[in-house]
C-alpha cells in the first residue's frame, strides 16, 4: 500500500514537473513545448484579429455567432492553460509552500495578465448586462496580446531593460511632468490675453505643452504673439532632447541586458559555450580553437599549432 501510495506521489510530481516545463520553463527540455507554445501564440493572434473583426458592423453581423463561438473555445483553453500554470507553479519555486507559491504566481505580473484574459467572458456571462459595460469587457480581451511576451525572448529582456532602469525612467518622466507645467503655466500668461478661446486656463494650456514637448504640433493651438512664438521655439527644442531620453534609457538598458547574456555563455577559464550544441571555444586573441567532445576531430588550426613545437624539436 505504502509502495502504491510513493508510486502515485511520484507521477503526481513528475507530471507537475512536465507541465511547469512546457507552459513556465525559459528554456524548455520538452519536445512538448515545441507544439504547445506555437499553439498558444497563434490563438492570442487570433483572438485579437477576432477583436478587430467584430469592430467591422457587416462582419458581425454575418459572422458573430462564429466570433463568439471562436471567444467562447478560446476562453476554454486559455482557462486551462492559467489552472495548469497556477497548480504546476510550486515546481519554480521549490523553497515556498505549495500554496504560498501558487499564490505568489497568481499575484505576479503574468498570473494577473492570464486571469485578466479570461476574466472578461466570465463576468459579461455571469455578472454583467450594461451593454456599455459589456464593451468595456471585449475591449480588455486586447489585453491577451500581453501574453505574447512570455513566448519572445526579445520581449522578455526588453521587460528586464525596462525593470533595470526604472529608477532613471521614473527620474526623466519626473522631468518631463515639471517641464510640461512650468511651459503651459508660462504660454497661458503670455498668450492668453492675446488667445481667450485656446489658452484659456492652464488645465486647457496643458494640451499645447504636450503637443509641443512631443514634437508633434498638431497645429490646432499655438501661440501668435512674438514672445510666444519664441518661447514656443525654445520649448520645442528642449522638447526634442526631453522625448528621446526615456527611449535612450530604455535602450542603454536593452543593450546592457544583451551584454550580460553573451557575457553569461563565458566560463571563468575564457571559454565560449555555444548555445545551440554546448560545445565549448577557447577564445585566443589570434586564433580560436575548439575544445571538441570526444569523436569529433580537432580543428585544422588546433591540429597544426599542437603538432607545430613537436615538429621543430625533431632533429
Amino acid at each position: 500500500m505504502t509502495r502504491i501510495a510513493s508510486e502515485h506521489a511520484g507521477s503526481y510530481r513528475r507530471t507537475m514537473e512536465l507541465t511547469y516545463d512546457i507552459l513556465h520553463a525559459v528554456e524548455p527540455k520538452s519536445s512538448l513545448a515545441g507544439v504547445v507554445r506555437p499553439f498558444t501564440a497563434g490563438l492570442i493572434v487570433l483572438n485579437v484579429i477576432a477583436v478587430m473583426l467584430e469592430s467591422v458592423q457587416s462582419i458581425e453581423a454575418s459572422f458573430g455567432r462564429e466570433l463568439h463561438l471562436f471567444d467562447m473555445v478560446s476562453v476554454a483553453i486559455f482557462s486551462i492553460e492559467y489552472l495548469l500554470r497556477l497548480w504546476s507553479s510550486p515546481v519554480g519555486r521549490p523553497e515556498l509552500p505549495p500554496l504560498l507559491a501558487r499564490l505568489r504566481y497568481a499575484f505576479s505580473f503574468f498570473g494577473m495578465v492570464d486571469l485578466l484574459a479570461v476574466a472578461p467572458f466570465y463576468l459579461h456571462t455571469l455578472f454583467v448586462t450594461d451593454l456599455r459595460v459589456v464593451r468595456g469587457l471585449r475591449l480588455l480581451r486586447l489585453e491577451r496580446l500581453l501574453l505574447l511576451g512570455r513566448y519572445s525572448k526579445g520581449l522578455r529582456m526588453l521587460g528586464r531593460a525596462v525593470s533595470r532602469t526604472r529608477s532613471e525612467l521614473y527620474a526623466s518622466f519626473a522631468v518631463i511632468a515639471m517641464m510640461l507645467l512650468i511651459s503651459s503655466t508660462v504660454v497661458y500668461y503670455l498668450e492668453h490675453e492675446a488667445q481667450p478661446d485656446k489658452f484659456a486656463n492652464i488645465p486647457e494650456s496643458l494640451w499645447w505643452g504636450v503637443i509641443t514637448l512631443t514634437s508633434v504640433g498638431y497645429g490646432d493651438v499655438y501661440p501668435t504673439t512674438a514672445v510666444g512664438r519664441l518661447f514656443g521655439g525654445i520649448i520645442a527644442l528642449l522638447g526634442l532632447g526631453l522625448a528621446a531620453l526615456p527611449s535612450g534609457l530604455i535602450a542603454s538598458g536593452f543593450v546592457a541586458e544583451f551584454k550580460e547574456e553573451k557575457e553569461a555563455l563565458e566560463d571563468p577559464e575564457g571559454h565560449v559555450r555555444c548555445p545551440a550544441c554546448g560545445h565549448a571555444f577557447k577564445v585566443d586573441e589570434s586564433v580560436a580553437i575548439a575544445a571538441p567532445a570526444a569523436g569529433v576531430p580537432a580543428p585544422a588550426t588546433a591540429t597544426a599549432a599542437a603538432t607545430a613545437p613537436a615538429t621543430a624539436a625533431t632533429p
